[in-house]
């Protein structure tokens, strides 16, 4: 599944909306509570899991891209 797909699904907001800029601070949905729902959405679809720093580094959907990169996973596929 597509990231973009997954953060929208998760933070209840059209798949349009969510670009790299996306961010914690900058979009209502993503509250402290949907960053934990978003972080268990990509650990089940990507079969991986995140240390407490990787989790404190995804505040945005570019960051997010980057660390599930680092992993090796493919986030468009």
């Amino acid at each position: 599944m597509k990231l973009e797909t997954i953060v929208a699904q998760t933070l209840d907001i059209p798949e349009q909306d969510v670009t790299d800029a996306l961010s914690l601070d900058e979009c209502d949905a993503w509250t402290s509570l949907a960053q934990i729902s978003l972080l268990s959405a990509l650990e089940a679809a990507y079969a991986t899991s995140f240390d407490i720093m990787e989790s404190i580094e995804m505040d945005s959907v570019g960051a997010t891209r980057e660390v599930l990169t680092s992993k090796g996973i493919d986030v468009n596929a």
